[in-house]
């Protein structure tokens, strides 16, 4: 048979909204869900590649429980090489809820744009809800661009290092190379082990 096909792996953990369902995850699942996350941008990054769309419908488990990035459908080539450059070409698509500033302004985006993504799952899997509420796109879209970052609950604060970095509202003050994520995210989820995380 000469048809062409497309083959995609099957995935049937489900997804991190599925498992998040409103309600904080534990310790380890956060840490095993933002490793899984860092490494897998990182890896798209390196490859010159944008996401734009980080969220947690888009963050799929295999059977062991590793977690695959999914849907590139609105990814973009990085211009000039596979290092960290800006989009030629300016456009405010994603999500809302977890939109970059410079996204939801139509700004040129980068791979920090992504970084910011990921520090507002890391919060919704931190909490069980999302950094900033409103009534419509425009209202979320507002305080992205100009509220303050959410503190997180004592319980968790040993993790606002890290959201404070992935969430900054200017990219030159995240992080440069998204694989520098690793290990302050590993020496944060120690020192939560050491503190007691009542959720761990």
């Amino acid at each position: 048979d000469t048809q062409p096909y497309m083959a995609m792996e099957f995935l049937p953990g489900g997804n991190l909204q599925q498992r998040i369902n409103g309600q904080p995850l534990s310790l380890t699942q956060v840490f095993n869900v933002t490793r899984g996350m860092a490494s897998a941008l990182s890896c798209a990054h390196a490859a010159g590649i944008v996401h734009r769309d980080i969220k947690p419908a888009n963050i799929l488990f295999r059977r062991d429980g590793s977690v695959v990035l999914g849907d590139f459908g609105i990814a973009k080539a990085m211009a000039g090489s596979a290092a960290v450059t800006a989009l030629t070409k300016a456009t405010s698509i994603g999500t809302p809820n977890y939109m970059s500033p410079e996204q939801a302004q139509g700004k040129k985006i980068d791979a920090r744009s992504d970084q910011y993504g990921l520090g507002t799952v890391l919060y919704e899997c931190l909490t069980g809800r999302t950094p900033y509420q409103g009534g419509d796109s425009f209202a979320i879209a507002f305080q992205h661009i100009y509220e303050p970052i959410p503190e997180l609950p004592p319980v968790r604060a040993c993790f606002q290092p890290l959201l404070n970095k992935l969430m900054a509202k200017d990219p030159a003050d995240r992080f440069a190379s998204t694989e520098d994520i690793l290990p302050v995210l590993y020496e944060l989820y120690q020192q939560c082990k050491q503190d007691g995380d009542s959720l761990a």
